[in-house]
C-alpha cells in the first residue's frame, strides 16, 4: 500500500462502504472490472446529503486540503474542474469518490493480484480489507 491514508471520517466511510458492499459485486473483483466496482461503490449514490455532515467531515479532513485534492484530481483526469466548491456536499462526495478510487487500486487490486484463484476468495479479501481498515481507524 503506497498511499498513506489519512485517518478521518471520509476515508473511514470509504473503507466501510467497500467492506460492507464489495461482496455484492463478485464479478467486479477482477483487474479488468475494478473501475466498475469503483463506480458502483463510490459513484452510484451520494454519500453526503446533509450539509452539516459534509462540513464536519471536511473540517476534520482539512477544507483546503480537500479542495486542493479535488482540484488536482479533476484537472488531471478531466482537464477541468467541475465541482462546485461552494457546496460542501459536492466537495465531500467528490473527495469520497477520489479516496474510494485510491482504496480500490492501492488496497483491493494488490489483494486480488496476490490470490492465485480463478474465483476471488471473499473471506481472504474481507480479512485483508479489515486489516487495512483497522490500520486507518486506529
Amino acid at each position: 500500500m503506497s498511499t498513506i491514508f489519512k485517518s478521518n471520517n471520509i476515508t473511514i466511510r470509504a473503507f466501510q462502504t467497500l467492506i460492507d458492499r464489495f461482496a455484492d459485486y463478485p464479478g467486479y473483483l477482477r483487474d479488468d472490472y475494478l473501475s466498475d466496482l469503483h463506480n458502483e461503490l463510490y459513484n452510484s449514490d451520494y454519500e453526503y446529503i446533509y450539509y452539516s455532515d459534509a462540513v464536519k467531515d471536511l473540517e476534520e479532513y482539512g477544507v483546503f486540503d480537500a479542495i486542493e485534492e479535488v482540484k488536482e484530481y479533476e484537472e488531471f483526469n478531466f482537464g477541468e474542474v467541475n465541482t462546485d466548491f461552494s457546496n460542501p456536499c459536492n466537495v465531500a462526495n467528490m473527495l469520497f469518490y477520489i479516496i474510494g478510487e485510491k482504496i480500490i487500486y492501492e488496497v483491493v487490486q494488490p489483494i486480488i493480484e496476490a490470490q492465485d484463484n480463478d474465483e476471488p476468495d471473499f473471506t481472504a479479501i474481507k480479512s485483508d480489507l479489515l486489516d487495512a481498515y483497522n490500520r486507518i481507524a486506529a
